[in-house]
């Protein structure tokens, strides 16, 4: 059978931006009139400003992380997770928080791992994920290298936007790869705008699901403007009616086909559920075993990758399916 690749909807996303001492300057960006901080912030909200930067239902916040006193790390919440388009609707973009950051003091990109984690745990179903912004991979508290076992677990991909950092950079890319997530190396200004972007999986679908979407969407946009012909009476009102029926018609003798297809992806989605729960059990009882001193991090990686390469391929899988789910709808 012939595959299509079709765009995917929805995500809940966090924001992870460094604010520790060294985003304070342009080192590692050639072409920077300014820190890297203030490049961040800028592009950040040029980012949110732009309409096709997201998508309906999408969520999104912002935390930035830093820590300045011994044994107390800064987590901050710049912005909740909140649907992007009420914020940019309802003008309740974080400028003012956002540009009143200041750098400075070490990174504890653990711990502000760890709070985004919980954070997209409370976001309910659908597919998430969040975007590390740093220049570095030195980190206070909790190895993220450890951390992000957990975002495997609770199906959280991993995106890591490195301002300047090596691209061979020995965490920042684990971190992203073991979660099937993207490494971005931004060396220059213009790279930023594209790395913000939140690449979204990608939907193998049959020709014939793919025809059925696309053409659902083509009889919709022709009963929208329909429609709108006639809120401006350009047209005549027994052609609208005959016209309107035939539409809607067409729309309701599609219902039955993607219900199957959607009720399909649901089963797909629930079976891989179920495949993924005892390796997430293992890979849990391996964390706890770490963290009693069982024994050490090179010996819990080394047998944490497999299980979490096996989970990182599911939690794929399922993303797609939750974003063929939610073009159905």
């Amino acid at each position: 059978m012939c595959c299509r690749s079709v765009p995917s909807m929805t995500y809940s996303l966090i924001y992870l931006i460094d604010c520790s001492g060294s985003m304070n300057n342009d080192k590692g960006i050639s072409d920077s009139v300014g820190s890297k901080l203030k490049l961040v912030k800028k592009n950040l909200l040029d980012f949110f400003g732009n309409a096709k930067a997201f998508r309906p239902g999408d969520r999104v916040g912002i935390l930035c992380y830093s820590q300045k006193k011994m044994n107390s790390f800064d987590i901050n919440t710049v912005m909740p997770l909140e649907d992007v388009y009420s914020i940019t609707a309802g003008n309740k973009m974080p400028t003012a928080a956002l540009w009143a950051i200041a750098g400075g003091g070490g990174a504890p990109l653990g711990p502000a791992m760890r709070e985004a984690i919980r954070l997209l745990g409370e976001a309910g179903a659908g597919s998430k994920g969040m975007t590390i912004i740093t220049d570095g991979s030195a980190s206070n508290g909790e190895d993220p290298l450890v951390v992000v076992s957990d975002a495997i677990i609770k199906g959280i991909r991993v995106d890591v936007i490195g301002l300047g950092v090596p691209a061979e950079d020995s965490v920042l890319k684990p971190l992203a790869l073991r979660t099937n997530g993207h490494f971005k190396r931004v060396s220059t200004v213009h790279e930023i705008t594209n790395a913000l972007i939140w690449e979204r999986t990608q939907i193998p679908m049959s020709d014939k699901s793919a025809l059925l979407i696309a053409d659902r969407s083509i009889v919709s946009d022709e009963l929208k403007l329909l429609n709108e012909m006639n809120s401006k009476g350009a047209v005549d009102s027994q052609v609208y009616a005959s016209k309107k029926q035939a539409l809607e018609a067409k729309l309701e003798g599609m219902k039955a086909a993607i219900m199957e297809v959607s009720a399909n992806a649901l089963k797909a989605q629930e079976a891989l559920r179920q495949q993924i729960e005892a390796p997430s059990r293992q890979l849990a009882e391996l964390k706890a075993h770490l963290e009693k001193k069982g024994f050490d991090k090179k010996a819990y990686l080394e047998q944490a990758a497999p299980i979490e390469a096996k989970l990182a391929s599911w939690n794929k899988e399922i993303d797609a399916q939750q974003q063929l789910i939610d073009i159905l709808k």
